[in-house]
């Protein structure tokens, strides 16, 4: 029984993974609901919009989120706090990276 309480109080320390999810417009929250109510059953969401500039992927070289996602369908190119080189450091430490683009995003 000690074993079981020490284990529940492991894994309730660790907590749900970080999750930052970027979107292009706030159309996204209502439009893909099920999807956002789906991942807040296993991770924990944060949603913020791409022109937000308070976005921090890093702190000093501690990772703010475990994983990102980038909604950013109608986005042609980035001009936020989110750059390339803040990303690729990002995955470089070991954390992981999902882009749902389209088409027309040419270049992140």
């Amino acid at each position: 029984m000690k074993i079981l309480a020490i284990l529940c109080l492991v894994f309730c320390a660790l907590g749900k993974p970080h999750v930052l999810v970027v979107v292009d417009s706030w159309s996204i929250k209502d439009t893909h609901s099920l999807w956002f109510g789906k991942m807040r059953e296993k991770y924990e969401l944060s949603v913020k919009f791409i022109e937000d500039k308070s976005i921090k992927l890093m702190n000093f070289d501690e990772a703010n989120y475990d994983h990102v996602i980038l909604i950013l369908p109608s986005v042609s190119s980035i001009d936020s706090s989110l750059s390339e080189e803040l990303l690729l450091e990002f995955f470089d430490n070991g954390h992981s990276i999902l882009m749902i683009g389209d088409t027309l995003t040419k270049k992140y």
